[in-house]
């Protein structure tokens, strides 16, 4: 089994196994961007690649975010990264091990998730449950610029994403 993570279904829609994965046979390999359909659940589900010049601005966006979010000073304490994956880029707390015996890995924890829809050309903020579930953000619209979901992030009135 091939799970769906850069695998394109065939051309046909397809209902997937409970695992979410798809047979070897049946999987071939694509690139992280391109775009999916497949039916889940009885719906069908578009995956709609970034456009090049909005996933390169939203990413120099999100790198400055993550930048003036955390003062270098501080490091070697806490980090904010992000992760960009299909059509949404996760932004992510790191820490390095507070005990010694857990070992040498940051830690990580993903605080919010900025997703990108191809028909409207905009963006949408979702939140993490503590099951690792995203929901949609109930507090602010889609928009097409993704300044204004980073600006929710981090004033955060709901204290949903920081805590």
């Amino acid at each position: 089994m091939r799970c769906l993570s850069g695998v394109e279904a065939p051309s046909l829609p397809l209902k997937l196994p409970a695992n979410r994965c798809l047979p070897s046979s049946l999987a071939r390999s694509t690139p992280a961007s391109a775009p999916r359909t497949l039916l889940l659940g009885g719906r069908t589900v578009a995956e709609v690649a970034i456009p090049e010049l909005v996933r390169v601005n939203a990413k120099r966006q999100v790198e400055a975010f993550c930048e003036q979010r955390v003062p270098a000073e501080l490091r070697d304490q806490v980090r904010l990264e992000f992760a960009l994956r299909g059509n949404a880029i996760t932004i992510i707390e790191r820490r390095p091990p507070w005990r010694p015996d857990f070992g040498p890995e940051w830690s990580s924890q993903k605080i919010a998730q900025l997703r990108y829809d191809g028909a409207p050309r905009t963006w949408s903020l979702y939140w993490r449950d503590s099951n690792d579930r995203w929901h949609p953000y109930s507090g602010l619209k889609p928009s097409r610029n993704i300044g204004p979901l980073l600006s929710e992030i981090d004033a955060d009135p709901t204290g949903i994403f920081w805590g």
